[in-house]
């Protein structure tokens, strides 16, 4: 059959010297995508601040517990900790860092971190304020905590080594597409970024791997005590490092159940895997039920968790997205991610990689690979139960499901894929497995490398020093001096035109006088009449990543501020108005002009904001009326057309912008006695002076009502309203219909005596 020459399958462990060679030089190549992986990791490793990873500061805390008091901590149910996980990855941490010196150093809260701006906006995604101590040279808690990541790394090292084992199983002489496989695990950024923090994940994704591989051996090979013995050692070491590794031990006893027969049986070989792995945890379990009165301690945990948490749940549905996202990248919390078109173009891939892996099922005896279904059976499932576990899981912890979860099964994920796509295209030629893996190298190392400086990097990278020069040439000048602390040297609105909904970017610009003793914060409010807000933001400077206590004297920077404008906020000009604030007091630091003049409060420019909804005009005149070229008229109300002296009279003008008008013209609206006399007005630019027509665009319809207080001793009679338009500056009124005048009668009133 065409193919099955020098082509043999997953799982028959057949080769020719031919196939020695290229394991050879596949080999090498599976030491150069480790090597490569470790300095991508260390660099990882680096470009991620501390204990910024998920839970860092608590699986620290966890370790020097040990380090320091030489035993177990009690976790309490008011307090979120990592004291309920099983203590071997600690364990091994503390023995690993107890030789270096600490301080007692705490990172200090961002208290507006995660600013929910669309990624990959670098917005406070940092948790805690990050400060020189962290810088290199290491010392003190930055060096044992870059000390224990290193020791994190090669723990991934050694999970590849097993993951490329485990290829090299299944593969057998297609050792080429071994490597693509060990690519996928390899450069998959949460691996990267799992694997270079500290976390029980990392050590929990080697025995996993390892589980996998014992499994996809006994398959093969079937049952010895000898590899009765490692499995039970394996199923305890991983519970007690995560109990989420309880999920795996239903492919041990899957592969138990497969296994071919052989010296051992499989119910004495159950039986004994069980017994190792009971006789190694037993104590652990019996500890928590005696603390906690569960056997797994997480009733405590969640209970913990629940009360510090205030935020519900997304959907399920959402859930599982995000379960899927995070298994190949989201860094922090879940705050920083990828842009959404890559986690797309991934989903496409790994389809195509589902779709390929049923048809190399279904046809594999029509010259395809001769896979053994029962190693697919284990690769299968494996991740198939981390999925069930991470989901039941997530339901109940507050903070969802999250792939990292997922890692144990990843090096079986990875090969599944590969399978899939191999058998696309022509997949009996083992001359193509090169170009195969040789594209999945390339395509992880990019994603690698684009997630580690595209998006790691940035978003938490400190702002670009400025010079005054670059500052003065892209922004408006302010020098508004805030004490000793610093001058806000210019502004910048992006754009300066915005539709409700939308949001704007307020570009602050600093020169920074002084470090502070306190991180103070900025404020950007947006304010329309009676100072309502229809945007609010509050950061520390640098948008979290360069607070005040961090300055250098003379460092010039901007903040890119963005703000959402509230959606329902009706069109109009509104004012920006910026600040420091002390957070210990609350107070908003003095800040003076350039001749020393006291600003308070301090307002920047006017933003134009137009409302999506178009007005409704009542019945419309017969024909608009149009005052200069610039403004139409057209539609008018007035309530009431009976009123009484001293009692006002409200009217509404529906205005068009026939075209931008060239100033900030005022309306004047008067009453006038049946001579033509002026006995009442009242003149104000549109909205109360909160919409002046320079504001306007093209074809806008603006209503504008304006309130006539008629005077107490108006004697009774039929009056006229007449309305129209002027420069304030000079007086001269825009004409209305050609009639130099400029005055529009919309409505006769009738007063009555008071």
């Amino acid at each position: 059959m065409r193919g099955e020459t020098g082509a043999a399958g997953p799982g028959t462990g057949k080769t020719s010297s031919a196939g020695l060679r290229r394991f050879d030089r596949a080999a090498w190549g599976a030491v150069t995508i480790v090597a490569v992986y470790f300095v991508l990791a260390l660099a990882y490793s680096v470009f991620n601040p501390l204990f910024e990873a998920p839970d860092e500061w608590l699986h620290y805390q966890f370790i020097r517990y040990l380090a320091e008091k030489r035993a177990l901590p009690v976790q309490a149910a008011d307090a979120p900790t990592e004291f309920h996980q099983p203590p071997l990855y600690y364990a091994l941490g503390a023995v690993t860092s107890a030789w270096l010196p600490v301080d007692d150093y705490v990172p200090r809260l961002n208290v507006f971190w995660r600013y929910d701006g669309q990624p990959p906006v670098e917005d406070n995604k940092n948790l805690y304020l990050h400060t020189s101590v962290e810088d290199f040279p290491y010392r003190g808690t930055a060096l044992t905590m870059h000390v224990l990541r290193v020791f994190s790394v090669f723990l991934g090292v050694l999970t590849l080594l097993l993951a490329y084992r485990l290829a090299r199983a299944v593969f057998a002489a297609r050792p080429w597409l071994s490597l693509g496989t060990l690519a996928i695990t390899a450069y998959n950024p949460q691996f990267l970024f799992s694997t270079s923090s500290v976390n029980n994940d990392v050590l929990v994704t080697l025995w996993g791997t390892a589980i996998v591989w014992w499994s996809v051996r006994v398959v093969q090979r079937g049952l010895t005590w000898r590899s009765v013995v490692a499995g039970g050692l394996l199923c305890g070491a991983a519970l007690l490092t995560k109990l989420s590794a309880g999920a795996l031990l239903g492919i041990v006893a899957l592969a138990v159940w497969l296994a071919p027969p052989g010296r051992v049986r499989r119910v004495p070989a159950l039986l004994s895997l069980a017994s190792i792995t009971l006789f190694l945890t037993a104590w652990w379990l019996v500890r928590n039920m005696q603390l906690y009165g569960d056997w797994s301690g997480l009733d405590t945990m969640l209970q913990a968790w629940s009360a510090s948490t205030t935020s519900a749940l997304p959907p399920f549905s959402a859930q599982l997205w995000n379960l899927w996202r995070s298994y190949w990248t989201e860094f922090g919390y879940g705050q920083i991610t990828l842009p959404m078109w890559i986690y797309w173009l991934i989903s496409l891939a790994c389809l195509a990689g589902v779709i390929g892996l049923v048809r190399w099922w279904c046809f594999s005896r029509r010259g395809l690979f001769q896979p053994d279904r029962k190693v697919a059976a284990i690769l299968s499932g494996a991740p198939l139960l981390l999925v069930i576990a991470s989901v039941v899981f997530g339901v109940q912890n507050p903070s969802g499901m999250h792939g990292r979860f997922l890692l144990p099964a990843s090096a079986a994920a990875s090969l599944l894929l590969m399978i899939g796509w191999r058998s696309w295209r022509r997949p009996f030629e083992a001359g193509l497995d090169q170009c195969w893996s040789g594209g999945a190298v390339v395509s992880m190392l990019v994603l690698a490398v684009y997630a580690l400086f595209g998006v790691l990097r940035p978003a938490y990278a400190a702002p670009t020093l400025l010079t005054r020069v670059a500052v003065q040439h892209s922004t408006t000048p302010a020098k508004i001096r805030f004490g000793e602390t610093a001058t806000l040297l210019g502004y910048r609105l992006e754009p300066a035109r915005v539709t409700s909904g939308e949001s704007i970017s307020v570009v602050l610009c600093w020169e920074a006088l002084q470090p502070t003793a306190t991180d103070y914060y900025a404020f950007v409010h947006v304010l329309g009449e009676a100072n309502t807000k229809i945007a609010e933001r509050r950061t520390y400077t640098g948008l979290g990543h360069y607070p005040s206590t961090q300055w250098s004297v003379g460092e010039v920077f901007c903040d890119h501020i963005p703000l959402a404008i509230a959606a329902d906020a009706p069109s109009g000009v509104y004012a920006v108005e910026v600040g420091l604030v002390d957070p210990d007091t609350q107070a908003r630091l003095p800040a003076v002009d350039p001749v020393g003049s006291e600003i308070n409060p301090i307002i920047l420019d006017r933003l134009k904001v137009r409302s999506p909804l178009t007005p409704i005009v009542p019945v419309a005149l017969p024909e608009p009326i149009d005052f200069g070229g610039q403004i139409r008229l057209l539609a008018t109300t007035v309530e009431p057309h009976d009123v009484s002296a001293g009692q006002p009279v409200t009217a509404t003008l529906y205005w068009q912008a026939a075209r931008v008008p060239d100033k900030d013209y005022t309306v004047f609206m008067q009453l006038l006695d049946a001579r033509g006399q002026q006995v009442a007005n009242a003149d104000s630019m549109p909205q109360a002076n909160h919409y002046p027509a320079s504001f306007w665009d093209v074809n806008e319809i603006v209503p504008d009502a304006h309130r006539l207080d008629l005077p107490p001793d108006l004697p009774p009679g039929e009056y006229r309203i007449a309305v129209g338009w002027y420069d304030l500056a000079t007086g001269v009124r825009l004409p209305a219909n050609g009639d130099p005048s400029g005055a529009v009668q919309i409505a006769n009133v009738g007063v009555t005596a008071p």
